[in-house]
């Protein structure tokens, strides 16, 4: 593999450089399946240190801006794609300043990397790529396109907008830490009674149905949880699997997940085959990029997460998810937001039980489409690694030894 140090100190003006080394280095390196030759802390140094010429900087209100490098930089590197971004005055941020952070960043996981109780493993960078193959995912995933009409996209985003405010829903990437997770609880019976015909229901009832298609043993579904998620385009999501009460009562898990995509922007759903049960660490994924009207459904069982965006500018990531339940029950009643809490139909300051009926000359007319499937999910961070290689391992990574960035 090229030498990024040596390309860099070389070559600080001209971009097409880039593309050619990308190209013929990184891609060939990934379709050998095969981690870079060093360690990858200093591969990744290297490789900011490579892209720095070309312009990056911090998002709005982030002090952390290599949180906010290294989503770009690995998708760059997969990619074969310059980074563009402004800071707060609208300039590009001062290269010294950023390449300062980002190493410090680096050099401190880097030295967690070498203890024994630090990262050994990392997310893969293929699932970065923009090349990966589509690919039926019948076994735990599947896609459809066009799930919900343009009319009920628009009555949900506006509803949203109340929802958001009414709960002081933080992203993180202010001066407030990001809100933890709530969500409301619903009894199907409610579907046809006091939801019936009502913007919430709409959707729940249409998601529901699609869901069914995949899923035959919906018919013991008894609840369906709902919450909703606004990330910058640029934000990941930890892996984690959906449980009852957050795990607070023993591990339940769904009968089945959705994810429904409001808006074209943020990082890829990626869900794997991994369960709770599982004796060793998947070694593939299907992905699937957020896209206007996409619903996807997946085993509620499965290890699962959001990987970081590549774009800079454009709409908040805003999803809808459910989680369908043989059995349910509400939460106790608190001060906090928090999970399964009771929805109160008849006092309801989103708009969610507005009235609804879907325009004349609209259809529900769900299209299933085909994931996209990545067969490298995870790297060892150093070489030589032994029975300890992920590709190896006869046990569950523990989160704490895995860099998932």
């Amino acid at each position: 593999m090229a030498d990024f140090t040596s390309a860099a100190s070389s070559s600080t003006s001209q971009f097409p450089p880039t593309v050619s080394l990308l190209k013929s280095s990184l891609l060939s390196a990934t379709r050998t399946s095969s981690s870079p030759p060093s360690s990858y802390f200093d591969w990744l140094n290297s490789a900011v240190s490579y892209y720095l010429p070309y312009s990056v900087a911090s998002p709005k209100g982030s002090n952390e801006v290599y949180w906010f490098v290294l989503p770009l930089i690995l998708s760059a590197v997969a990619g074969g794609r310059p980074i563009h971004a402004k800071n707060d005055d609208g300039g590009v941020m001062a290269k010294e300043e950023i390449l300062l952070m980002v190493k410090d960043c680096i050099s401190k996981l880097k030295r967690d990397g070498d203890t024994e109780d630090g990262y050994k493993y990392h997310l893969s960078f293929k699932v970065y790529s923009p090349d990966l193959p589509a690919q039926f995912g019948r076994r735990y995933l599947r896609c459809f396109d066009e799930s919900i009409p343009p009319s009920l996209m628009f009555a949900l985003k506006s509803c949203l907008q109340k929802y958001f405010l009414h709960h002081n829903y933080s992203t993180g990437w202010s001066d407030s830490p990001s809100t933890q997770y709530f969500s409301y609880l619903f009894p199907i019976s409610s579907l046809t009674s006091t939801l019936q015909s009502t913007i919430l229901g709409t959707f729940l009832s249409q998601t529901l149905s699609i869901s069914s298609l995949t899923r035959p043993d919906l018919a013991t579904c008894t609840h369906i949880e709902l919450w909703s998620h606004l990330r910058p385009p640029l934000s990941s999501h930890q892996f984690h699997f959906d449980t009852a009460h957050e795990g607070a009562r023993g591990i339940h898990n769904p009968l089945c997940s959705s994810v429904t995509y409001l808006t074209d922007s943020g990082g890829p759903t990626i869900v794997t085959s991994q369960k709770i049960t599982s004796k060793r660490p998947e070694k593939s994924a299907y992905v699937s990029k957020p896209k206007t009207g996409r619903t996807v459904i997946f085993d509620g069982q499965t290890f699962h997460g959001v990987i970081p965006g590549n774009e800079v500018v454009g709409d908040d990531r805003i999803t809808l998810m459910c989680a369908f339940w043989p059995e349910a029950s509400i939460s106790a009643k608190s001060e906090e937001f928090t999970a399964n809490m009771p929805f109160n139909t008849q006092n309801d300051p989103f708009g969610f039980t507005d009235s609804y009926a879907c325009e004349i000359d609209e259809k529900n007319d769900a299209k299933e489409v085909e994931p996209l499937y990545c067969d490298e999910l995870w790297c060892d961070s150093k070489p030589d690694m032994g029975k300890e290689s992920c590709s190896r391992l006869r046990r569950i990574m523990d989160l704490e030894e895995v860099f998932i960035i």
